[in-house]
């Protein structure tokens, strides 16, 4: 180890955004649950080392934030059923409108939508 620091170049770039953040609020009152989660990606560019952006890729340059929500509902049964329903991406928000995130980014834009679903989970057993 040479005691050199190399910096990180790519901060801030498409792939790597320089903040993500994730937040969740949960409720329970006796067998029901409620679950809000929220997920944050910042803004961020196409290429930190592009001399001249806006001659380069102009108006793509910058891809825009993104906040996503989600919320969900559980009711634990007598009979050891936990049953839920929810929404992912609760505003259908995204994918966000350029050229390397849209319909491609999965790992941060949402690239399916909202999303409904339901499940069901049965305990056996003790505890």
């Amino acid at each position: 180890m040479s005691g050199v620091e190399t910096p990180f170049d790519n901060a801030g770039e498409a792939d790597n955004p320089k903040l993500r953040m994730s937040l969740s609020a949960n409720w329970q009152l006796g067998s029901v649950q409620a679950n809000w989660g929220s997920r944050y990606i910042s803004g961020t560019v196409t290429d930190n080392d592009l001399a001249d952006p806006q001659e380069d890729v102009g108006s793509f340059y910058h891809i825009p934030s993104l906040w996503l929500h989600d919320a969900s509902l559980s009711y634990d049964t007598p009979m050891g059923l936990r049953l839920t329903a929810g929404v992912r991406n609760v505003f259908n928000t995204g994918p966000r409108d350029h050229p390397l995130t849209e319909r491609g980014s999965s790992a941060y834009d949402d690239v399916v939508g909202r999303l409904f679903f339901f499940g069901a989970k049965i305990r056996f057993g003790g505890n």
